[in-house]
């Protein structure tokens, strides 16, 4: 039974990465333009009741994903959103086969930022097609 479980709890694993990854850069950045546009009359407001409240736009993050992972990911995105850093990235999923997922990233769909496959079985043909158009890998980092 144990076995069963472990796929999940490594998808999860994974998906909360990238998205602490997203938030940590989007953190990091964000901050440092902050900072430079301050003036000396922008002081922090001590009758705030909290000093991490977020106040700026949420950024969006698409996720197109296969359909067999809609609950995990669902459930996954409901959990980070009640974090701190899930008030200020907002994640849209968006349902997705495969190949259509793969077909809408190579024809340069803006939505999706990230693409989690149902299967890997689809992977070379994507790889191929996305070289094709745009000389490059579309994999920064992969696991074996």
């Amino acid at each position: 039974m144990a076995e069963d479980k472990m796929p999940f709890i490594g998808k999860l694993i994974i998906l909360i990465v990238i998205v602490g990854c997203l938030a940590g850069g989007y953190y990091f950045l964000a901050g440092k333009s902050s900072n430079s546009s301050s003036t000396p009359n922008d002081t922090p407001n001590s009758t705030s009741t909290s000093s991490n409240q977020w106040k700026g736009n949420a950024v969006e993050i698409g996720i197109a994903y296969g359909t067999e992972k809609k609950t995990w990911l669902e459930w996954a995105v409901q959990e980070f959103a009640k974090t701190p850093d899930g008030e200020k990235i907002k994640i849209n999923l968006i349902p997705s086969g495969s190949q259509e997922g793969a077909q809408a990233l190579v024809a340069g769909d803006k939505k999706i930022h990230v693409w989690a496959p149902a299967s890997s079985l689809y992977k070379d043909t994507f790889v191929l097609d996305w070289q094709t158009k745009y000389n490059n890998n579309p994999i920064l980092k992969e696991d074996s």
